[in-house]
């Protein structure tokens, strides 16, 4: 399965997490904007999601330099 997926380079990786990092601040922005979530719950989903994007620029950049290694 890794072999198949290429997940043995680190672009590749970079580029799943990416994805899977853009995912997750989607549903997050998602079930934020549902009007009866507390509020509570909503600063909750706030902070997730202000540490989702930081890690994906850290990671991104990441990306960009590996991209540029190849």
């Amino acid at each position: 399965m890794i072999t198949s997926l290429k997940l043995y380079r680190s672009l590749y990786n970079f580029a799943w997490m990416l994805e899977e990092l853009c995912n997750t601040a989607e549903k997050l922005e998602n079930k934020m904007k549902d009007e009866k979530m507390p509020e509570s719950k909503r600063k909750q989903y706030e902070e997730a999601l202000h540490v989702i994007n930081n890690y994906y620029r850290k990671v991104h950049t990441l990306f960009k330099e590996s991209y540029k290694e190849k």
